[in-house]
């Protein structure tokens, strides 16, 4: 019954450091790797979406709907 304790003991050891190595094997990019997307230092706010006392919603939802590439709308269709 002991043998059988030590066993199972050191299966759980090393699945748990199995799963530390995968886990962190997952989430270190490689030097090759390229972020998906970009985000800009400085993101530029559509004179719509300007704070006034005369905001409106929709006028700067679809500013910042303008600002996004045809290609990535033409994408977003095929999805």
């Amino acid at each position: 019954m002991i043998f059988r304790s030590i066993i199972f003991a050191w299966l759980v050891v090393v699945a748990l450091l199995r799963s530390v190595g995968v886990s962190q094997t997952l989430q270190s990019p490689g030097p090759v790797a390229k972020p998906a997307a970009v985000m800009p230092e400085v993101i530029q706010v559509p004179a719509a979406a300007q704070p006034s006392e005369h905001f409106d919603a929709d006028a700067a939802t679809n500013a910042y709907l303008a600002e996004i590439p045809a290609s990535a709308r033409a994408f977003r269709r095929l999805l």
